[in-house]
C-alpha cells in the first residue's frame, strides 16, 4: 500500500507551499524592475531633458532682466514691533478692581480691548494700502528704478507683504518681499509709519470721546449731588437737627429705663410694708398711688418715644447722608478719568515699540533654486515611471490582443 506523499513529507509540502506564496509575490516585483531597466532610456531621457530646461531658466534668470526674468532674486525687509497700548493700564480699570461697586454705579466699562486686536484689523483693511499707494504715485523714490509688474500695486503688496501677532507676548513681525531690498525697506517702513500714525489718530478719537463721556458723567453726579443737599436741607427744615432728636430719644429712654427700676424698688416695699401691717394700712395705699404714678409716667414716655418715631427719622437720614457720600465718591472717580483722559490725548504717544526696525536685506531670501530643480527632476522622474509600467503592463497587452485577435483566421466549417 502506498503513502500519500503528503503525509509522508508534511514539512517539505508545507516549506513548498509558502515558497510558491513568496514566488507569487515576488514576480510582479521582478517584473515590474524589468520592465523599467528594459525602458530605462524612456525614464531617463525625458527627466533629464526636464531637469535640463529647468537648470537652464534657473541659471539664466539670474542674468535677465527682472522683466524679463521667470525666477528672479527676492529680498525680505523685516521688522519686529512690541503692541504697549495695554501695557498702560486704563484708570475705569484701576479704580473698579477696587471700587468695583461705585464703577457699576456710575455706568463706567472697564476697558476689555486688545491693541493687538485693533493693530490686525488696521492691517487687514485698505487703510494702509491707500495711504502705502496715495504716497508711491505722487512721491516714488527717485534711485529706485521700478517698471512694469514689479511696480507698486494692489497684488503684489498683498502678496509680498506678510504679519503675525504672538498673542502671548504682543509681538508683531512684518515683513515685505521685494525683488529691490531698497524698495522693500522703504515700503514696509512707511508701512510701520503709517500703522503709527492710524493708531495715534484712533487712541485721539476715542480719548476725546472718553473725555467727553467724563464730562457728561460728572455734570450728571453733580446734579445728583445738588438734589440730595437739597433733600438734606429740607428734611432738617421739617424735623430739626437730627443730632439734638438722637440726644433726645437717648435721654428719653434713660428715664424710661429709670422709672422701671423705682417701679420696680416701690412694688418690693410695698410687698414688704403689706407683709407686715396689711393691705390696709396707709403707707400701702400711699405706695400704690406713688407706683401709679410712676407707670403713668412711663406710659407717656413711652408713647411719645413711639409717636415722635425717632428710629424711622433717624433711617431715612442715614440714607440721605449715605446717597450723597456715595455721590461724592462717585463724582471723584469721574473726575479722575476726566483728568486721565485728558492727559492721554494730550500725550498722542504710539501704542506700539519697535524692537527690530526694518531693515535692508543684504541676502536674497528666493527663490530657493536648488529645492526647484530637485522636485521637478523627481517629478519628472516619477511621473515617467508610472507611465512606463501603464504602457507595458495594461495598454500594450491590451493592444497587442486586440490586434492579435484581428489578424486571426477563422475556422472553415
Amino acid at each position: 500500500m502506498q503513502k500519500d506523499p503528503k503525509e509522508e513529507y508534511p514539512q517539505k509540502n508545507a516549506r513548498t507551499a509558502e515558497e510558491s506564496m513568496l514566488t507569487e509575490d515576488i514576480v510582479p516585483i521582478a517584473r515590474y524592475i524589468d520592465i523599467l531597466i528594459a525602458r530605462k532610456y524612456w525614464i531617463i531621457i525625458p527627466a533629464s531633458a526636464v531637469f535640463a530646461i529647468v537648470l537652464f531658466f534657473l541659471v539664466i534668470s539670474k542674468f535677465l532682466p527682472l522683466n524679463l526674468s521667470m525666477f528672479p532674486d527676492v529680498y525680505t525687509s523685516k521688522a519686529k514691533i512690541v503692541v504697549s497700548g495695554d501695557a498702560d493700564m486704563d484708570m475705569t480699570s484701576v479704580l473698579s478692581g477696587t471700587m468695583a461697586g461705585l464703577a457699576t454705579m456710575s455706568g463706567m466699562e472697564i476697558a476689555t480691548d486688545k491693541a493687538g486686536s485693533l493693530i490686525m484689523e488696521i492691517l487687514n483693511s485698505r487703510v494702509i494700502y491707500e495711504k502705502i499707494m496715495a504716497k508711491y504715485v505722487t512721491n516714488f523714490p527717485l534711485d529706485i528704478k521700478l517698471k512694469g509688474k514689479y511696480l507698486l500695486n494692489r497684488n503684489n503688496y498683498r502678496q509680498g507683504f506678510k504679519f503675525s501677532l504672538e498673542k502671548k507676548t504682543d509681538i508683531l513681525s512684518m515683513s515685505y518681499t521685494h525683488v529691490n531690498p531698497e524698495f522693500a525697506r522703504h515700503v514696509l517702513s512707511d508701512t510701520v509709519y503709517f500703522l503709527d500714525d492710524e493708531l495715534k489718530r484712533i487712541t485721539a478719537e476715542k480719548m476725546e470721546k472718553e473725555r467727553d463721556l467724563h464730562e457728561r458723567n460728572a455734570s450728571q453726579v453733580t446734579e445728583k449731588i445738588l438734589i440730595l443737599e437739597s433733600r438734606m436741607a429740607a428734611f432738617q427744615k421739617e424735623y430739626g437737627d437730627v443730632e439734638n432728636m438722637k440726644i433726645e430719644a437717648a435721654q428719653v429712654v434713660t428715664k424710661i429705663a429709670t422709672l422701671k427700676q423705682e417701679i420696680i424698688t416701690k412694688q418690693m416695699e410695698r410687698q414688704t410694708i403689706s407683709q407686715i401691717m396689711g393691705k390696709t394700712n396707709d403707707q400701702v395705699k400711699l405706695l400704690d398711688i406713688h407706683i401709679g404714678n410712676l407707670k403713668d409716667l412711663e406710659k407717656q414716655l413711652s408713647e411719645k418715644l413711639k409717636n415722635d418715631d425717632f428710629t424711622d427719622i433717624g433711617f431715612k437720614y442715614l440714607q440721605l447722608k449715605r446717597d450723597l457720600i456715595i455721590q461724592e465718591k462717585i463724582f471723584n472717580i469721574v473726575i479722575t478719568q476726566y483728568e486721565f483722559a485728558k492727559m492721554q490725548a494730550a500725550k498722542n504717544r504710539s501704542s506700539f515699540m519697535a524692537i527690530e526696525y526694518p531693515d535692508l536685506p543684504v541676502q536674497k531670501s528666493g527663490p530657493h533654486r536648488r529645492n526647484i530643480l530637485t522636485i521637478t527632476s523627481l517629478a519628472a522622474l516619477g511621473i515617467m515611471v508610472f507611465l512606463v509600467l501603464v504602457l507595458d503592463l495594461f495598454i500594450r497587452p491590451y493592444i497587442l490582443s486586440r490586434f492579435f485577435n484581428k489578424r486571426k483566421p477563422r475556422l472553415q466549417t
